[in-house]
């Protein structure tokens, strides 16, 4: 039943939510830059910087960075969540202060996107983590 109800967005989905299904493994690969990514990176910075526009090229790298150092435990879980949620900030250099970063836009759901996987896998270079994984307005689902 797992795999009728969650191969392709649910016919229960609003409509409003963009889904976008990437097929392959290789595809999930390419999009996060490889084993180690942790994001879709082109879509996370896009992502990022339009719901957040004080967000350089510099400070969303720095924020993958952090995002890829999230250790896999429980406390990882919760430090993932506060990101997700809006808890988590980055020090913005030109206006000398530290800013929340909003990863989803939780007013408008068309503004965020959504992409799902068959395959999700993160490593460190010690583990792999199979598993679900949220990042910006990007959903990624491991199936």
């Amino acid at each position: 039943m797992k795999d009728t109800l969650f191969r392709t967005p649910s016919s229960n989905t609003p409509p409003e939510i963009n889904w976008t299904c990437s097929t392959s493994i290789d595809d999930a690969l390419t999009l996060k830059g490889g084993e180690t990514g942790i994001v879709f990176r082109e879509t996370f910075i896009s992502q990022i910087q339009k719901l957040n526009p004080f967000m350089s090229p510099d400070l969303t790298g720095e924020l993958i960075k952090r995002m890829e150092a999230i250790p896999p435990t429980i406390e990882g879980n919760l430090l993932a969540w506060e990101y997700l949620k809006g808890l988590k900030q980055v020090f913005v250099p030109d206006e000398k202060r530290e800013r929340d970063v909003r990863f989803m836009d939780i007013q408008d759901i068309a503004n965020n996107t959504f992409h799902v996987t068959d395959e999700f896998s993160f490593t460190n270079g010690r583990k792999t983590i199979r598993g679900m994984s949220f990042s910006s307005s990007t959903a990624f689902l491991s199936l």
